[in-house]
């Protein structure tokens, strides 16, 4: 097991907290309550009354009354009166915190030897409390209060080597360190040297060993050693794989409020087995995560919001979750901002930022990311569309194991885009796709072994003139690939329709930069032929077609904006590309175009404009641009009322199978005896 399922890289220690990176490093121990061995039972000594005080034995406990004998001690030069002196100023019992008058008597105790002086002043020095922050310093007082068998010391020693905070970084010194203090029972110390033994630092990587520490310290109740030990169940490392014991153990964590096991136990109960569901526990849980400042918890859970799963639907509250995780550097969280950032989901769409996000993913190994990064270059999504570059990120997520990428590489080899045209790669890809689970990729599959391709198969054998053009096609002939995919998308004599052979080819015109390839894919995913319908997918081609002068994706693409289908409804953009579609001439652009200025969509309404176009339209044989040319005349929109006129361009679409135009034909006989010409 990869050690980094247990969080275990050691780096910065945090002063007072646990954190699997730099083990915990303890605090100073308030000792007033019970008498310490070794302690003085008995009046005599003025460290002696005050020691009575101190722990109200022989004496009702008078902590201000303690720090009196324990000063007069000190006076005398007591060094363990200088250390409870400097125990009370540190807490502000008995006398007014001041963490700087705690310091120098800790000081002056420490300076004689007292071993647990020096190891509460190095912990001053690492804090900065009362003293300069000095780690040096820090592990000065510590390594002479552990060579003495302080097990605070010993244990915070460990903790500053594994760091390299103020010494050379040496985990084989911090094992030496963290096993003296967990070998007297140290729970800290245990679970750190757990830590070191999952990691493989300073020692051989042994996960039955590192067990057995997290087991000394989870049984003194010890929640990250219960929590780490919980992992290693999970995942059988070290020990038998055991959900149970898992599950018990990470409730034990989670029930002391460890931020780790309440996010774990949280998503069991969402996501895990059905007998444990629990969704408002599950909810719970993970909320308190997040409000611990847990990153992967405010991840999931800002993801949760971002698509409204289970949780509301709450984008600025997604938003928030997703950039606080994403600040502290998780992965995930970075790859679900590049998600709302590129789908426009909560945020206005930034491809630009899309792509930022999912790069810092990728860097740390976010197979997701990685494939997200793949499907901008390949769609042309704030990016020259390049599948060589593509594929590139495709094979980084796909040797991670994603599946999505997989499946997309697979594509790629088949359509040979950005690489080499190779079925039986193809293939490949598919299948590791599909062992994963992958629809698109089982259906792939299915498609090309029951097709032929595979083992030197190329797939269905054209005949005839298509085979003239297969061969042609296969020399890399743009023309012929686009000529190719227009006969199996439709079928002729030679060949059935196929729309994954007629995509195919139109790829491979394509990405040569065959316009009239662009505009048949960007039909095909509009339409969900061969694709599942894809809106921006259409969009992407029809422009990339549309800027090379093709007509008719400059007309689809002024439909898209129109709509809002794939790109954010934009009238203006609309009209646009519709003018330059009708200005070559493209019936279903003048039409449209007519409709734009008839209902002043973007534009001043004008209906002289309007029907300039729908006549121009109508003449070119276009059976909408005929029936709205025969509502102009029937309204006397830009024109005089004509009801005869209105009725000559309404048969004529009703001779195309214009349904509406029926009506219109009937409703004005119905209306008028008058007599209508019809042509």
């Amino acid at each position: 097991m990869d050690s980094s399922l247990l969080n275990l890289d050691f780096g910065p220690v945090s002063v007072g907290s646990l954190t699997a990176r730099s083990g915990r490093i303890m605090t100073v121990s308030w000792k007033g309550g019970s008498k310490p061995e070794g302690a003085a039972a008995g009046p005599g000594s003025s460290l002696e009354m005050g020691e009575m005080y101190y722990f109200g034995e022989g004496r009702e406990q008078n902590l201000t009354e303690a720090a009196k004998w324990f000063r007069k001690a000190a006076a005398e030069g007591d060094a363990d009166a200088e250390n409870y002196l400097g125990d009370l100023y540190y807490y502000g019992r008995g006398v007014r915190q001041d963490y700087r008058e705690a310091a120098g008597w800790y000081r002056k105790a420490a300076e004689q030897g007292n071993a647990d002086a020096a190891s509460s002043l190095g912990l001053m020095c690492h804090r900065g409390r009362g003293v300069e922050c000095d780690a040096a310093e820090a592990v000065k007082w510590y390594r002479m209060a552990a060579e003495q068998g302080s097990l605070l010391a010993e244990n915070n020693l460990g903790c500053l080597c594994c760091s390299g905070d103020g010494t050379e970084q040496d985990y084989e010194e911090a094992a030496v360190w963290f096993r003296k203090a967990a070998e007297q029972g140290n729970a800290e110390a245990q679970c750190n040297l757990g830590n070191l033994y999952s990691g493989g630092r300073g020692v051989v990587r042994d996960y039955a060993e590192a067990a057995k520490w997290y087991r000394k310290a989870a049984d003194q109740g010890h929640a990250d050693a219960q929590f780490l030990l919980s992992i290693l169940f999970r995942e059988g490392c070290g020990v038998p794989k055991d959900p149970a014991e898992s599950l018990r153990l990470c409730r034990q964590s989670a029930d002391q409020g460890h931020p780790g096991a309440e996010y774990r136990l949280g998503f069991t109960y969402l996501f895990g087995d059905e007998s444990l569901r629990d969704e408002e526990e599950g909810v719970r849980l993970i909320r308190d995560a997040a409000a611990k400042g847990d990153t992967v918890a405010k991840s999931m859970l800002g993801y949760m919001h971002s698509i409204g799963m289970i949780v509301g639907h709450d984008d600025e509250l997604a938003l928030r979750l997703l950039r606080e995780s994403a600040d502290k550097g998780d992965d995930t969280a970075e790859n679900n901002l590049g998600d709302m950032y590129r789908t426009g989901h909560g945020v206005p769409r930034d491809y630009e930022e899309a792509l930022g996000w999912y790069r810092k993913a990728a860097e740390k190994g976010n197979a997701m990311a990685s494939n997200n990064i793949g499907d901008m270059y390949r769609k042309g999504q704030g990016v020259p569309r390049k599948c060589a570059v593509a594929a590139t990120w495709y094979m980084k997520a796909a040797c991670r194991g994603n599946d999505a990428a997989q499946n997309s590489l697979g594509d790629l080899c088949f359509y040979g885009l950005g690489v080499c045209y190779d079925p039986d790669q193809a293939i490949r890809w598919y299948r590791m796709a599909a062992v994963q689970g992958n629809r698109a990729a089982k259906a792939s599959l299915e498609y090309m072994e029951s097709s032929g391709y595979g083992r030197g198969g190329r797939g269905p054998g054209p005949r005839g003139f298509a085979k003239m053009l297969w061969e042609s096609a296969m020399n890399g002939d743009a023309e012929s690939e686009n000529w190719l995919g227009d006969i199996y998308l439709s079928g002729d004599s030679d060949i059935e329709a196929n729309w994954r052979e007629a995509a195919k080819w139109y790829f491979r015109a394509a990405v040569r930069g065959n316009a009239a390839a662009k505009c048949s894919l960007g039909h095909m995913y509009l339409e969900g032929h061969g694709f599942s319908q894809d809106y921006e997918e259409a969009a992407s081609w029809f422009r990339e077609a549309a800027e090379q002068g093709n007509a008719n994706a400059q007309s689809n693409l002024g439909l898209l904006y129109r709509n809002g289908h794939g790109v954010p409804q934009d009238y203006a953009e609309c009209g646009k590309w519709y003018r330059k579609a009708a200005e070559q001439g493209d019936s279903e652009a003048e039409n449209n175009l007519g409709c734009i200025y008839s209902d002043g969509l973007g534009v001043t309404r004008d209906y002289k404009e309007a029907l300039k176009w729908f006549r121009k339209s109508a003449l070119h044989g276009n059976a909408s641009g005929q029936l709205n040319l025969g509502l102009m005349y029937r309204d006397g929109h830009g024109v005089e009322k004509d009801h005869d006129e209105a009725a000559k361009w309404f048969f004529r679409a009703a001779e195309q199978g214009s349904e509406e135009a029926e009506k219109e034909l009937a409703r004005l006989r119905s209306e008028s005896s008058g007599l209508f010409k019809e042509e």
